[in-house]
């Protein structure tokens, strides 16, 4: 299970919309000064994400929440995301490759359109697939409060 704290900005009866800050892991190795990812992470702040989730507890606004998804589901939709327009890219091109040894043809641009059309199919599916799995599995669930420590003199 992959875990995050959540603060509770609006609740009902079953549900409660929690903000999350996405953190970057950047400042965390010793190449701070020459990469290239930290520099961007720097200047652009992470949008909190808002997120509903249903009730296990009760909880007010303002209250800190551990929120969390299976490992499993986040490997399943980064696939689906990733893997389906890159797959449906080279389809298109040999699709395109085909097109051009049957009828007189360019090659290349043949390749060219067939990837770019099986490509935006396949970005195309990726967004119906994610909206399809969207509930269910593949959302967040509410793991518990959590209990700040507190400091002993």
């Amino acid at each position: 299970m992959i875990e995050s704290v959540a603060t509770v900005v609006a609740v009902g009866d079953t549900w409660a919309q929690v903000e999350c800050r996405r953190k970057s892991a950047c400042g965390h190795c010793h190449q701070q000064e020459n990469c290239g990812v930290g520099t961007i992470a720097k200047a652009m702040p992470g949008r909190p994400q808002l997120l509903e989730i249903a009730l296990t507890a009760p909880v007010h606004v303002g209250q800190q929440v551990r929120i969390g998804i299976p490992e499993r589901s986040l490997l399943t939709s980064a696939l689906l995301v990733y893997m389906v327009p890159v797959l449906f890219l080279l389809l298109g091109a040999l699709a395109g490759k085909l097109v051009s040894v049957q009828w007189p043809v360019g090659e290349e641009p043949s390749e060219i359109i067939g990837a770019l059309l099986g490509g935006g199919l396949g970005f195309l599916l990726a967004r119906l697939g994610a909206k399809r799995l969207g509930g269910g599995f593949y959302r967040p669930v509410m793991l518990g409060l959590n209990i700040p420590a507190q400091q002993t003199d």
